[in-house]
Order: structure tokens, then C-alpha cells, then sequence
């Protein structure tokens, strides 16, 4: 059922089980796995804690599967699912947190594990939002063993964290045209890219000749949670697209003087620079997406497009960002209905 053998190649001790459940509750259903360690003596003290486990599955609900394993099963089904980025996110957050775990059963998890790594991430500093971004992960990576594993979902009963609210950069127009005088040429061109087209920073960078439309009046974005949306292009993104060289169909749109395919790093040290070169408060690339978003509800574009352009989840979510903007520019307006 389960065994223990000596890596020569990793230099590591491997335990492997094995099991088909017969109880009338997983029937037919196989539960194995592995696990290294690096001393002999901790491989046999696992081999024996997990023969133990094997012995009594059959007549309880209980699950073989460690955490770790766990983890790496999701993260494989995530990667079907989820952007690079966010299979980027969540790989590293849900490594710290098995970690922190500890060599622990899927059916062992608690609700205090899960509040035991958040207390330590705002331990080191870390704000709620922070931990709100770890915890969703982990949620995730519950629910999925709750399901796989038919066990209680331990991050059921553990409630986000109240955050304070976020501490956002917006541009006004006389700021983002002294940016614009400051840059240099690559930053004229994706700034005002950006700044009309409300495109998040990632989606700027991966952005191909194969997403925009023959005609260029339109381009089609993969944005979070791998949902694709179309945004219309004005007057100026094409002509900017205009002076971008073009190789191949599947070829970046975008490149940096020395011929790359820019990132997001790049596009924030740009944004950096010319913030300083032109005297004002420092900005990152998301600025000139809120620019873009704060333009089109000025204009009077409808919410519910402005929310689809951008990509949000709901309307609701576009109301948050930019409720700042109604205060100031409804004065007034209330005059219309006295006599």
C-alpha cells in the first residue's frame, strides 16, 4: 500500500501510495500519491502515518492526499483556466502557503491554518488587500479539494478581510499633457495607447497584428480569466499603429528601441521617468487607463459600455473606481427641474 525507496539521482528518500476505495461511498475510485524527504528516518515516519490513514479510508470519509499534492494538481487544471499571469500569481501563493502548512492531509486542513498564514502576511507588514489577494487563491484551491476529494471546504467559513480603500493615481489632462511633452517617443506612443484605449498594462504587451481587425478599427483583447472583448480604436490609436513595423501576423505590436516586445516593467519605468522629467506626482501605466476610463464617463458614454471597454466584471465595480468623478460635475444639474 505504500512504500518508501531511495532516490540516487535527487538524493532524496520517495514515498509512494496506493489505494482503490471499495466502501460503497468511493467505489472503484484510486487514491494514491507521493511524497520526498530528504532523511530516511522522516520517509519511514510518513510511510507509517500514511499506512495507518490507508488502512481506515475505507471506512471513513477521510482523504490521502496531502496539501502539496493538492496544490500541484491545481495548479495544473489552473493552467487551462487562468492567464499566465494569473498562474503566475497563484503558483507563488499557494507554494508559500503549503509551505506554511506544513506536511498536512487535505482532510486535516483547517480554517486556522488558512487564518494562520494571513496573521503572518499582516505580521510582515502586509496590508489587508494583500492578504484578500492571497486568500483567493486559496479559496480557490479549497473548493477544488472539497470537490475532488469529497471532504469539508476548510476556507468556507473564512471571511475576506476588510481593506481599507485603495490609494489610486489618477491623471488629470494638463498633468498627462506635460507627461506627454516630457517622454520620450516610446512613451508618447504607448501612453497614448493606453490613454485610449483603457487597456490594463499585460494586455498591452501581448497585444498582435492577429488581435486587431483587417480594417484596424477594432482590437480583441485576452483579459482576465482568459474572457476576450473587443475594443473599438479611434483615429489616434491607428495612426499610431501605423508607424509600428509589422513582420508577421502573430508578430508583438509593440517593441523597444532595441526590438523586443515590451513588458510591464518597461512600460512603468517610462511612465516613471517622464512623470519626474515633467515635475509631477509619479504615475504608472494604470493611471492612463484610469485616464482613458474617467475621459469616456465625461464624455458621457454610457456606464455599462465604459464597464464592458475596460473589462470589468460588473458595472458595479466601474461606480467604485470612478465615483470620485460624479460630485464635482453634477452641481447644477438638480437646477433643471425647479420652476
Amino acid at each position: 500500500m505504500a512504500t518508501t525507496r531511495y532516490l540516487k539521482d535527487r538524493k532524496k528518500w520517495l514515498v509512494r501510495w496506493h489505494k482503490t476505495i471499495k466502501d460503497g461511498i468511493h467505489v472503484g475510485r484510486t487514491i494514491k500519491g507521493s511524497k520526498t524527504f530528504a532523511s530516511k528516518s522522516h520517509a519511514l515516519q510518513f510511510q507509517l502515518e500514511i499506512e495507518k490513514r490507508l488502512e481506515t479510508i475505507s471506512q471513513t470519509r477521510g482523504c490521502c492526499t496531502t496539501v502539496h499534492d493538492a496544490v500541484t494538481a491545481f495548479l495544473r487544471r489552473c493552467e487551462k483556466i487562468y492567464t499566465t499571469q494569473t498562474c503566475y500569481l497563484y503558483t507563488l501563493v499557494l507554494h508559500a502557503f503549503d509551505a506554511h502548512a506544513g506536511d498536512v492531509f487535505c482532510n486535516d486542513l483547517t480554517p486556522q491554518h488558512i487564518r494562520s498564514y494571513l496573521d503572518n502576511l499582516l505580521a510582515n507588514g502586509r496590508t489587508a488587500r494583500t492578504a484578500n489577494a492571497h486568500l483567493t487563491p486559496i479559496k480557490s484551491l479549497c473548493k477544488y479539494m472539497s470537490l475532488e476529494y469529497d471532504i469539508a471546504n476548510p476556507a468556507a467559513k473564512v471571511p475576506m478581510l476588510r481593506e481599507a480603500p485603495p490609494k489610486r493615481r489618477f491623471l488629470d489632462e494638463s498633468e498627462y499633457e506635460k507627461a506627454l511633452a516630457a517622454g520620450d517617443r516610446d512613451f508618447r506612443t504607448w501612453a497614448e495607447f493606453i490613454a485610449n484605449t483603457g487597456l490594463r498594462v499585460s494586455e498591452f504587451c501581448s497585444l498582435r497584428f492577429a488581435d486587431l481587425a483587417d480594417d484596424r478599427s477594432y482590437v480583441t483583447v485576452l483579459g482576465k480569466g482568459r474572457k476576450t472583448r473587443t475594443i473599438p480604436l479611434n483615429s489616434i490609436c491607428r495612426s499610431l499603429l501605423l508607424m509600428q513595423p509589422q513582420q508577421s501576423q502573430n508578430s508583438p505590436i509593440f517593441l523597444s528601441k532595441s526590438r523586443k516586445p515590451v513588458n510591464r516593467y518597461l512600460v512603468r519605468d517610462k511612465c516613471l521617468h517622464a512623470a519626474k522629467a515633467a515635475g509631477i506626482r509619479s504615475f504608472g501605466p494604470h493611471a492612463l487607463r484610469h485616464l482613458f476610463a474617467t475621459r469616456m464617463i465625461l464624455a458621457g458614454v454610457n456606464l455599462s459600455m465604459v464597464a464592458k471597454i475596460l473589462g470589468h466584471s460588473s458595472v458595479t465595480t466601474t461606480e467604485r473606481i470612478y465615483v470620485h468623478i460624479l460630485p464635482r460635475h453634477l452641481l447644477g444639474l438638480t437646477d433643471a427641474i425647479c420652476p
